[in-house]
């Protein structure tokens, strides 16, 4: 460019020209092909920090104290090699908070600086319900995070600009494992922190929303090879529903490596709900300067006692309750609590109602599934649901009935083994037997009326008592047991 171009009448006295050469780094102006080619293939809303993450659920500054204190004290205590514990899974059924918890330990070991990366499954997004964009997205963020990973992932996609195209196995190996293992065996070049300095976890969260169940058990494998292998130098959080490709590896070949948090067992959730409830009716109350007591405590312990500990339900209603719009804050929790039949408008529990839409759609036939929790239902309201074995005699399930229809129903109900004879089905929280019998404008193709299901229980007591006047055989018994 010329000097002084276009210019006139210039006096320059006493001066001295110097020649500045200016060389463009790589590294920091994404000339390295992190930022031109990589980040083409990552899914950036899945990263805990992003823009679409916004208004994800997190935990209130009030509750979850206990668990969160567990997980960051597993997660920064001192490596031994005789510790092979590197996986935590963290597991519950729908709603009691695992992505909450999940999202605030993320922005937590973020600010510490300890988080290598973290992956929000969603079934939402054709960029987060399947594994195309995982190995991508975390090598993205080991790039930035661990610098000294960078220079070995850019020398790969710099050679092949399609790696990130390649097949899931081809990806590990190429974006991840082999960039770690060269940054770890070179101590010597400038500014290098040593492994153990490196931010060292690894959150993905969702799992059993990436909506192919071998997909689940192909990202399940590689981690366990890799920590195997110790190729991998991370600890790592696994969040997901008790799905089968989980329940599978977690008490399977991963039992020995991993910590297993049941969200909805290890931990009570009902003063957390309580806290948060009050803190946010606080907050509402103030907002629109309601003046008395509001809500009454027996409207909290109602809504508490409703919940049945799922954190989705509080926080659905305080959002449905805190409309900006409408602003009728008495109204609405009167509306949540006293629902009528004929309510105009989107249902209060509209998002948990997607929620329960979701798990049946991917159980292999719906109609039968929900037959079975309704019987379930059915007979525990009448003090007489036996146990399991005997309630799958009862009602003519075969082993392979009874799979295709419960397999996928483990976050929603208590399922014993099938010839279990002493323990019972039980399903986890009331929410999911409102939305069954709350009618077809909630339910939809889901909802089946209550004269269906009783009639289906009286015809398998009917042909129960005529096997028993063929038969001596000691399953009334057991049903009346």
């Amino acid at each position: 460019m010329p000097f002084l171009n276009n210019s006139s009448n210039i006096r320059i006295s006493q001066s001295r020209l110097i020649d500045i050469t200016v060389q463009n780094s790589n590294a920091s102006a994404g000339t390295d092909g992190i930022s031109s080619v990589l980040h083409q293939f990552i899914a950036a809303r899945a990263m805990h920090d992003s823009i679409e993450r916004e208004n994800e659920p997190r935990c209130h500054e009030l509750t979850r104290k206990a668990v969160q204190g567990d997980i960051m004290s597993w997660l920064c205590r001192p490596t031994h090699p005789e510790d092979a514990v590197d996986i935590l899974w963290l597991t519950g059924a729908p709603g009691i908070g695992k992505t909450a918890v999940a999202q605030t330990i993320a922005k937590t070991c973020a600010m510490r600086g300890v988080l290598a990366a973290s992956f929000f499954f969603s079934f939402r997004s054709q960029e987060t319900n399947n594994y195309r964009h995982l190995i991508p997205t975390i090598a993205y963020q080991l790039a930035i995070n661990i610098p000294d990973t960078r220079n070995f992932i850019a020398e790969i996609i710099t050679a092949d600009a399609t790696v990130a195209t390649r097949d899931f196995c081809t990806q590990l190996e190429m974006l991840l494992l082999t960039p770690l293992a060269k940054a770890r065996g070179e101590p010597g070049h400038a500014g290098v922190l040593t492994a153990s300095q490196w931010p060292h976890v690894l959150i993905i969260d969702g799992l059993d929303e990436c909506k192919n169940p071998k997909e689940q058990a192909a990202i399940l494998e590689a981690i366990h090879t890799s920590l195997q292998d110790s190729r991998l130098p991370f600890r790592i959080i696994i969040a997901s529903r008790p799905e089968k490709e989980m329940r599978r590896y977690f008490h399977g070949a991963g039992k020995p490596i991993t910590r297993i948090i049941r969200l909805d067992e290890d931990y009570d959730a009902e003063d957390d709900i309580e806290l948060y409830l009050r803190s946010s009716f606080n907050t509402i109350r103030t907002i629109n300067q309601i003046q008395g007591p509001w809500p009454l405590d027996s409207e909290i312990k109602a809504l508490v006692s409703n919940a049945s500990r799922q954190f989705v339900y509080a926080t659905t209603v305080i959002d449905y309750i805190n409309n900006d719009t409408l602003q009728q804050p008495e109204k609405r929790l009167l509306e949540v609590l006293e629902p009528s039949p004929d309510q105009s408008g989107p249902h209060p529990l509209s998002p948990l109602d997607s929620l329960y839409l979701s798990i049946f759609q991917k159980c292999s036939d719906p109609f039968q599934s929900v037959l079975a929790i309704r019987g379930v239902e059915e007979l525990e309201l009448n003090e007489s649901l036996p146990s399991a074995a005997a309630f799958n005699a009862f009602m003519g399930y075969n082993r392979a009935e009874w799979t295709r229809m419960l397999d996928g129903l483990h976050s929603v109900l208590i399922i014993p083994a099938f010839d279990d004879q002493k323990s019972k089905y039980r399903i986890r929280h009331k929410t999911l037997t409102d939305f069954l019998t709350s009618g077809e404008p909630r339910a939809k193709h889901l909802h089946i009326p209550r004269k269906v299901i009783c009639t289906t229980i009286a015809v398998k007591y009917l042909a129960l008592f005529q096997f028993q006047e063929r038969n001596s055989d000691p399953l009334e018994e057991n049903l009346r047991q």
